[in-house]
Order: C-alpha cells, then sequence, then structure tokens
C-alpha cells in the first residue's frame, strides 16, 4: 500500500461527500491508495452507498462510540492503515487539483528536512489565497492569507492538518497527536515532530487544497461558541500547557507577551494580512480587535497563575503528558500495533 488517506469526521455529510468525489477524480496512476474515514459519535448517512460508490478509494469506516476529538480519529485511522504515506484530510476540505497526490509525494521526497507538505487556500471574493499559521508571541496562532503563483513556496513552522502528509515512519518515531488535547493538537504534533526529527514543514501551489470552512461540527453562538466559559478555559489551559512543554519561560513574560499579541493582531488586520473567514466573532473588524483585547486583557489578569505554573507541575496539563525530553504517547492500542516500517 502506498498512500494511507485519513479523514476525521464529524457532523459534515455533504462535505464528505464533496471530498470523496474530488479524491475519486485524482489521477492515482501507479499509486495504491486506501480510505479510511473516522466518524467520532457522528453517524454517516448513506454510509452502504458510499462504500459502493468509491469503491476504487479503498473506503472504509470506523466509529468512535464517543467524541473523542480529531487528534483519537486520526491515531486510530492510522492503526488501521497500511501505507507508507499517511494523508490526513479534514472533512471540509475539496481537491480541485487532480494532480495534487503525485505532487505530493513528490515534494515530499525533494528534502530529507521536509517533515510534511500540504497546506490550504481559502476564497476571498472569489481569490484563493493561501493560509499561513503565524504563532503569536503568546502563542495564538492567527492564520496569514498569501497570494497564490506558479512561483509560490513556503517552508513553515506549522502546517495545517486539514491537508498533511508525511511520511508514516515519521508519524510513528513522533508519537502520533496527543489525544489528550480538545484543540490546538496540529499545534502540538507540529512542535513535536520539530523537536523529535528537526526538520520543517512546506506548501507551494502544486501541494494546497481548498478549505471550505463549513461552520457544521463547529462551535457557533455567542463569541463563537455554545459554552463560552468552557471554551475559553480549554484553549487558555491548552495554551499554557504547550508553553510549558515547549517555551517555559514565556510563562514568566506572559503579560507582556500578551500586549505585544494583541497589538501585532490589530496591525496585521488592518493591513488585511489575515483571512476574514476566520473572523467569526462579527464582520465589523473593531467588534473582532475589542473581543481580542478582552480576551487578551482577562489572561494578562492571570499572571500568577502562569507563574506558579512555570516552577510548579501544571494541574491543567493533558493527561499522560510526558517528560519534556519525550513525547506524549498515542493510544496504547497503537503502541502496540504500529511498528516502524521499512521504506
Amino acid at each position: 500500500m502506498d498512500v494511507s488517506i485519513v479523514i476525521p469526521y464529524y457532523e459534515r455529510p455533504e462535505e464528505l461527500m464533496n471530498l470523496l468525489n474530488t479524491l475519486d477524480s485524482l489521477d492515482r496512476e501507479g499509486i495504491e491508495i486506501e480510505t479510511i474515514v473516522v466518524a467520532d459519535a457522528s453517524p454517516i448517512p448513506n454510509e452502504q452507498a458510499l462504500l459502493n460508490q468509491h469503491a476504487s478509494l479503498g473506503l472504509q469506516f470506523l466509529h468512535n462510540n464517543q467524541n473523542m476529538g480529531p487528534g483519537f480519529s486520526r491515531n486510530r485511522g492510522v492503526q488501521h492503515a497500511d501505507g507508507r504515506y499517511l494523508w490526513f484530510i479534514d472533512s471540509d476540505i475539496e481537491i480541485p487539483n487532480p494532480n495534487i497526490l503525485k505532487n505530493l509525494i513528490t515534494e515530499l521526497n525533494a528534502s530529507p528536512k521536509r517533515l510534511a507538505v500540504g497546506g490550504t487556500w481559502e476564497s476571498e471574493a472569489g481569490i484563493p489565497l493561501a493560509t499561513r499559521a503565524k504563532r503569536l508571541p503568546s502563542f495564538y496562532v492567527v492564520n496569514e492569507k498569501v497570494p497564490i503563483s506558479k512561483d509560490y513556496a513556503d517552508e513553515l513552522d506549522r502546517l495545517t492538518s486539514g491537508n498533511f502528509f508525511m511520511e508514516r515512519a515519521n508519524f510513528i518515531a513522533s508519537g502520533g497527536y496527543d489525544s489528550a488535547l480538545r484543540t490546538n493538537e496540529d499545534e502540538e504534533f507540529c512542535m513535536r515532530l520539530q523537536k523529535v526529527l528537526d526538520g520543517h514543514f512546506f506548501q507551494n501551489e502544486r501541494t494546497l487544497a481548498c478549505h471550505t470552512l463549513s461552520e457544521k461540527g463547529r462551535d457557533t453562538g455567542f463569541l463563537a461558541c455554545h459554552d463560552p466559559v468552557r471554551y475559553f478555559k480549554v484553549k487558555y489551559l491548552t495554551r499554557l500547557n504547550l508553553m510549558k512543554r515547549y517555551a517555559s519561560w514565556r510563562l514568566l513574560l506572559l503579560p507582556f507577551l500578551e500586549v505585544i499579541s494583541v497589538l501585532l493582531y490589530v496591525k496585521d488586520t488592518r493591513a488585511g494580512r489575515l483571512h476574514s473567514g476566520r473572523i467569526k466573532l462579527s464582520s465589523d473588524s473593531r467588534s473582532s480587535h475589542l473581543t481580542f483585547t478582552l480576551i487578551s486583557a482577562l489572561n494578562v489578569g492571570s499572571f500568577f497563575l502562569s507563574f506558579a505554573l512555570f516552577f510548579l507541575p501544571s494541574p491543567f496539563q493533558a493527561r499522560r503528558e510526558p517528560p519534556v525530553s519525550s513525547h506524549p504517547p498515542i493510544e496504547p492500542i497503537l503502541e502496540e500495533e504500529l511498528q516502524p516500517c521499512p521504506l
């Protein structure tokens, strides 16, 4: 098996059908593939019809009995994968480029330093713009928009998991996704890949896929979430956790980093450098600035928490978090069944 496609799925039946249709249109000559859809406690309508319609994709469905999050779902998909390469695709991705699979293989093997290739573009006013993640000093991540040309190419510190192509052996060597994280699991995975394997991520015009930014399966409502208190608690504690693991010195400077991050965010937004489709709080950029400033101001007020976390073991760290010198294990069943494969 050459390529195993792993798709975490949650409440997006129409988007999944569109994705499978675009995968069916790929140029796969000489490439053997399998496609594993992991339904995260979310039923898939017409499952048997999809199996019949997309038989050439080697389609199979796995079902989590309870909602476990995208990291767990991707790990479980890998548990059932046999391919030399892993291609992680989110269910709201569309792939208009029929040559992308061959391009991904070519670009990944173009340099031994490339840990993964892929990336996404999003449409603004009908214009496709590449998405480039930018980590602010406070460890929040915003998404810059970049014009796409035939010469466009980017070496990155982080690559979206929406379209993420890598060697299976490297996935196993890094330990897989930390399934204890319910958010920012892709951010943590990229940081750990770089720490363990020492490389970078890459995207260019030939490797990008379209991110349709479906609202299904996402939080909506006040402040773009059903439960604002829980949502921001999880986001904030996850951010502290990642700081503790990878840049603990930032905890001591967090209030100052918050202020700097707010200024950078406002500057980038006013300059039109950020994807507007991701600013879901309001179409009014001033409202977005105010909300982001308010959230950061609340974070500054927790300076004492971050200061204590620098010196003490964190009570908020994800379960099974390892020492900084190692990496979080993937699900126990993966550790038993996944073995490095010869390339």
